[in-house]
């Protein structure tokens, strides 16, 4: 087996799962609700700028969407290596002819395409900002990349504990955890 039939396999077992459109299907269901329950807030607009309007729903589905990367990322590379195992399919993966670093890359590719699928189906979300103005182009590609990023990061730290941690189940908790503390960790070093 190679690293792009790896990668192959994985992609198609994981984005054609029903699951994978159900997962996009709510995610911006509640992304967009959250949009439209702000928008439906708004006392007015003669008494405020549309383009504070527009900062303020930025700022708000930003939060969203990365507070959602961060919970969902996880669900999708968590459990890969030691899903593995616990299926009894991890001795064939060590059988074929992948190195140690191409079968980490192809679960973590794979994993990472529901999380980059996810931050790319929200962009039109994020196109109602670009109507009220009030954020640049630069802006909404800065926090683009760093959604990416989050993803990345998050997804590398829950395939590290698939790896080293036998159970599912403890490695899923555990990275959750530590999203947990990364995204609560700047709050309390500022206290």
């Amino acid at each position: 087996m190679t690293f792009a039939a790896l990668l192959t396999k994985e992609l198609r077992l994981r984005l054609r799962r029903e699951r994978s459109i159900w997962v996009i299907i709510i995610y911006l269901l509640v992304m967009g609700l959250l949009g439209f329950l702000f928008l439906s807030h708004q006392n007015g607009y003669s008494t405020t700028i549309l383009s504070q309007v527009g900062g303020e729903l930025y700022i708000l589905l930003s939060a969203v969407q990365l507070l959602l990367i961060m919970f969902i990322t996880p669900a999708f590379t968590s459990t890969a290596i030691n899903g593995e195992k616990e299926r009894q399919t991890y001795d064939l993966l060590l059988c074929s002819q992948l190195s140690a670093f191409s079968l980490v890359a192809g679960k973590l590719i794979a994993g990472l395409a529901n999380a980059l699928l996810l931050i790319f189906a929200s962009i039109p979300l994020f196109s109602l900002v670009f109507f009220f103005g009030g954020v640049s182009l630069q802006e909404f590609a800065e926090t683009m990349l760093v959604f990416a990023v989050t993803a990345i990061v998050v997804g590398t730290f829950s395939l590290f504990c698939s790896t080293i941690l036998n159970r599912p189940q403890v490695s899923t908790v555990i990275a959750y955890m530590f999203c947990v503390i990364w995204v609560l960790s700047p709050w309390l070093l500022t206290l």
